[in-house]
C-alpha cells in the first residue's frame, strides 16, 4: 500500500503529572510521524481533570461532587460538600509540591507533544474540532469509569468530527471491572469507530461482543514499545553521571508499594548500592528511601538508562526497564497489574513478576537473555506498527473507505 501524507489528531492523557502517560503520547506522535504523518495532540483537559492536577484545585468543584455522590438525604448530602470544600482546601498545602511537578512537566510537553488549542468540555470539541483526517484515541486507560469522572467519557470515543474523517482507537487501556453489564454500556459508544485497538487480551471478549462483529478489533502493544532505545536518547537531558552505581525505585501508590520499597532495601543491603526513586510523591518517599527525587519524563528515561537495578509496579517502569535492557523485577499492583504480567508472558519475561518480595530480591541480580526478548519484542513491534499504518491509510479521510 503506497503511504499517503495524513493529518492524525491523537486524543489522549497526555498531561497528567506521570511520567508514562507523556511519554506514551510521545512515542506514538513520533511513529506516525516516522511513518509520514502530521500530527496534532488534541489538548483536551476536561474541568474533572483539570482539578485533579492544578496546583491549586477549586473547591467548590469538589464541594458539588461530593454533594452529588452519597444516597440520602440532604443534611447528609450537605456535610458531605462541607467535607469535600474542607479537604480540597487542605490539599492547598501541598501547593509548593505540585507547582515543582507543574514545572518539571509542562516544559517537556510543550516542547515536544504538537498541542492544539485548549478544549475544556465534550461540546467545545464537537463545535470545533481540529480538522484532521484521522482521529486516534489511546494509549492509557482511557475507557476506565474510575478516571474519566465516573462515567465513560465520550471523547474518548471519538464522539466529535466530521464523519468522513477516520476514527481508531490505539492500544486503548480499559477496565470494565465495575460495570455489570459492559458490553450494553459500550454498544453506544463505540459505534463511530472504524476500528478498535485495545492495549490488554483481558478485556478483548467484552469488546468484541459489544462490536458485534461490525468493527474490527485488535491487540497491539503500548504505545512506548513503538520506539526502540535509541529514539529515546533524543528526549534525555545531558545531565552528570552519578558517582557511584544506583538502584532505581518507580512506584504506583498502592498496597504493593511498601513490598518494593522493602524490596529495594533488602537489594541495597544485598549489593552495598544505593537507593535512587524517582516516584515523584517527596511526602511518601522520604520515610522510605533518602534519596528521592522528582522528575519530568525526561530525567526518568535518564535515570532508568544508567540504573543498575530496577524495583518496580509500574507498567510504565516496567516497560522501559525491558527497553534498556537492565535488570529488573516487578511485583504487580494490586489494582492494575495485569497489564505488566501480560506484557511480561509474551516477551518471555514471565520470572521477572513476584507476589514475595524476597522472592523478587532473590532474582533481581539474575541475567535476562536481552536476545530472546527483543526477538518477542521485534515481532510485537512489527505487527503493532504494520496494524498502525494499514488503519491509518485505510479509514483515514483520504483512504478512500469512509
Amino acid at each position: 500500500m503506497e503511504t499517503e501524507k495524513m493529518r492524525v489528531g491523537i486524543i489522549t492523557y497526555h498531561f497528567p503529572y506521570n511520567c508514562g502517560a507523556a511519554l506514551q503520547c510521545l512515542a506514538l506522535q513520533t511513529k506516525l510521524e516516522e511513518l509520514g504523518h502530521e500530527v496534532c495532540v488534541i489538548n483536551y483537559r476536561p474541568w474533572y481533570h483539570q482539578n485533579r492536577y492544578t496546583p491549586l484545585k477549586n473547591p467548590i468543584y469538589f464541594a458539588k461532587k461530593r454533594f452529588q455522590e452519597p444516597a440520602g438525604d440532604f443534611a447528609r448530602r450537605c456535610c458531605h460538600a462541607v467535607d469535600g470544600f474542607g479537604r480540597t482546601v487542605h490539599s492547598w498545602r501541598k501547593y509548593p509540591e505540585v507547582s515543582l511537578k507543574e514545572k518539571k512537566f509542562r516544559p517537556f510537553v510543550k516542547r515536544y507533544l504538537h498541542e492544539t488549542k485548549v478544549y475544556r468540555s465534550l461540546k467545545q470539541l464537537q463545535r470545533n474540532p481540529p480538522k484532521c483526517d484521522m482521529y486516534i484515541s489511546g494509549s492509557d486507560q482511557l475507557w476506565n469509569c474510575a478516571i474519566t469522572n465516573g462515567t465513560f467519557d465520550s471523547a474518548y470515543f471519538l464522539n466529535f468530527g466530521d464523519a468522513k474523517v477516520g476514527k481508531m482507537s490505539y492500544s486503548v487501556g480499559a477496565d470494565f471491572r465495575n460495570l455489570e453489564k459492559p458490553e450494553e454500556a459500550l454498544r453506544g459508544l463505540i459505534q463511530d469507530l472504524d476500528v478498535i485497538s485495545l492495549r490488554e487480551e483481558r478485556w478483548l471478549s467484552v469488546v468484541e461482543k459489544a462490536a458485534a462483529g461490525k468493527i474490527p478489533t485488535h491487540i497491539d502493544v503500548d504505545p512506548t514499545l513503538l520506539l526502540d532505545e535509541g529514539k529515546y536518547a533524543a528526549f534525555m537531558p545531558d545531565m552528570p553521571r552519578e558517582k557511584e552505581p544506583y538502584i532505581l525505585t518507580y512506584t504506583m501508590t498502592g498496597e504493593t508499594q511498601k513490598q518494593i520499597y522493602n524490596g529495594a532495601r533488602l537489594l541495597s543491603e544485598k549489593l552495598g548500592m544505593k537507593v535512587i526513586d524517582v516516584s515523584g510523591d517527596p511526602n511518601k518517599m522520604n520515610k522510605k528511601v533518602e534519596d528521592n527525587r522528582l522528575c519530568g519524563p525526561d530525567e526518568f528515561l535518564w535515570y532508568i538508562k544508567n540504573a543498575e537495578y530496577v524495583v518496580t509496579n509500574s507498567f510504565h517502569g516496567t516497560v522501559f526497564s525491558v527497553i534498556f535492557k537492565k535488570k529488573f523485577v516487578t511485583i504487580p499492583h494490586a489494582q492494575t497489574g495485569n497489564r505488566v504480567t501480560e506484557l511480561l508472558d509474551k516477551l518471555g519475561l514471565s520470572d521477572r513478576y513476584f507476589k514475595i518480595t524476597t522472592d523478587a530480591v532473590a532474582a533481581a541480580t539474575n541475567d535476562i537473555d536481552y536476545d530472546a526478548v527483543s526477538e518477542n519484542l521485534q515481532i510485537l513491534r512489527k505487527n503493532s506498527i504494520d496494524f498502525l499504518q494499514t488503519s491509518v491509510q485505510k479509514y483515514g479521510r483520504n483512504g478512500g473507505q469512509n
